[in-house]
Parts: structure tokens; C-alpha cells; sequence
């Protein structure tokens, strides 16, 4: 029923069709061939599913969505989609279709054109997914994105998220970091959190300065990460970002990288 479906579905299988492709030989290695590649065989049987740079659009998006509502595969884990022109149309697509897939942990869709629109849909569709790594580097958030899943954390959403990657926005403010911060102890497992080359200042660092400081944020054992750097912050709230991490995770205030032994104590 379900095969049957999707294959009713022309614009899915319009999908499938654009972007699986024959044998063709390298263009680099003269004696090369690159193998055949089916993208339904692909979304129906591997763990993971790149199509990052291949061009793939809004519209593209939600046929992809569908199809992942469709056939609900238990066996995809991570979905890769980076450097193409997705918008919050197909990011919202996307995050309903990611939604129905049982086992999805990993949704990357770094340096595109994802907004707010786009951020709020996957706090509304996948906060009850066991996802872990969210990767929204260098799309065009703004506070209102970071604020969205911030209140999706506070009311139960992401327990499982470890990694969150909302770098390479100069739209996220102190306002959108202190509600972030507000938020860190509603994601238990968090791990990972990249705030760098953002448009924040004293104020956003010293609130996640206080929110670890407070206790509750990063698991202590866990090789645990926070980078802000190339933000507007001052030597001041650096060092107090600094001394509240000290002991629970390594954090990244700007370049030289933080040493071992300095910037923060050896395993």
C-alpha cells in the first residue's frame, strides 16, 4: 500500500527521478567510474541520505518531505543537505517529513537560505524526535528562530540533542542567546553548542555565563564544547564566560584556540 503510494505520487517520484543518476566516468581520474545511484533505493534501505550541493530547491524539498512521510523508513538515521537553496518552505517540509522517520538523529542543512519560518518548524515537528545534531550554520536566523527552539527545550522538546550548531548568524543578538541560556538546562544531553560568528555581546555571554554557573548545564565526563567566538564580546565577559566553564566544558572565546591544561584542565 504504502509502495503503491508513493509511486502514485508524481512529484516524488519526479524527485527520485532528478536526482538519481547513472554510471559516469570522473572527471578528475581518467579510468574512474562513478557508480549508479538511486535516491528512492537510497531513502528506502541506507542510514544516511546526502544530497548536499546538488542544487536541491523549496520545491524539491517537499516532495522529499513526502516521500519521507510516505514510506517512514526506520532505518534512516542522518539526512545531509548542506550548501543548496533550501528556504523555510522546505525546511518546514523537511522537518515533517524527518518527523515521521522513526530514527533520525542527525538533520545537517548548514549555508542555506533557512530562516525563522524555517527554525520554528522544526521546533514545532521534531522536538519530539530523537534527534542529536542540528546543524543550521549560516543560514539567516534571527532571534526569533533561537527563541523558538529555546521554548520548544523548556516545554520537553530535544532530550536528546547533544549538538547544536546556530553559528554564522550576525541576526542572533543577546536577545535571542540570553533566552538560549534561559533554555540549557532543558537540553540534559546537551554536549556541543556553536554560537560563534553571531552578533551578540557582553550580555548573551554573561547570561550563559550565569546559566552554567547555576550547575544543570553540560554533563561533566562529556567532552563538552561551547564556542563563541568572533562575537561582540568584551575581555570582561569572556573571562567570566571562562571561569564558568572551567571544570564543566571547554570554551572557545577567540583565536589563539584554548590549550589544554590552560584554558582548561586535562582528562
Amino acid at each position: 500500500m504504502v509502495a503503491q503510494s508513493v509511486e502514485d505520487d508524481e512529484e516524488v517520484m519526479g524527485f527520485f527521478e532528478k536526482f538519481s543518476y547513472d554510471t559516469f566516468p570522473s572527471k578528475y581520474l581518467k579510468y574512474l567510474e562513478i557508480p549508479a545511484w538511486d535516491c528512492r533505493e537510497a531513502l528506502e534501505e541506507e542510514p544516511v541520505l546526502h544530497l548536499s550541493d546538488r542544487d536541491v530547491t523549496d520545491d524539491d524539498a517537499v516532495a522529499l518531505g513526502r516521500a519521507m512521510r510516505l514510506l517512514q523508513p526506520p532505518q534512516l538515521r542522518r539526512l545531509y543537505l548542506t550548501r543548496n537553496h533550501l528556504g523555510d518552505k522546505g525546511c518546514a517540509a523537511l522537518a515533517a517529513g524527518a518527523a515521521a522517520c522513526p530514527n533520525l538523529e542527525v538533520l545537517y542543512l548548514q549555508a542555506n537560505r533557512i530562516g525563522d519560518g524555517g527554525a520554528a518548524a522544526i521546533a514545532t515537528s521534531m522536538q519530539a524526535a530523537p534527534l542529536w545534531q542540528l546543524v543550521l550554520s549560516d543560514n539567516a536566523l534571527t532571534d526569533e528562530g533561537v527563541r523558538a527552539l529555546a521554548a520548544a527545550a523548556r516545554g520537553g522538546g530535544f532530550r536528546a540533542m547533544k549538538a547544536l550548531y546556530l553559528d554564522g548568524h550576525r541576526g542572533v543578538t543577546d536577545a535571542g542567546v540570553c533566552a538560549l541560556a534561559e533554555a540549557l538546562p532543558s537540553f540534559p544531553a546537551i554536549e556541543t553548542l556553536a554560537l560563534q560568528k553571531c552578533g551578540f555581546g557582553d550580555k548573551g555571554a554573561r547570561a550563559l555565563a550565569e546559566a552554567i554557573g547555576k550547575g544543570g548545564v553540560f554533563t561533566a565526563g562529556r567532552d563538552n564544547w561551547i564556542y563563541v567566538f568572533d562575537n561582540e564580546i568584551g575581555e570582561e565577559a569572556k573571562s567570566a564566560l571562562r571561569e564558568a566553564c572551567k571544570g564543566i566544558c571547554k570554551v572557545h572565546t577567540g583565536w589563539p584556540a584554548p590549550v589544554e591544561g590552560v584554558d582548561f584542565e586535562p582528562k
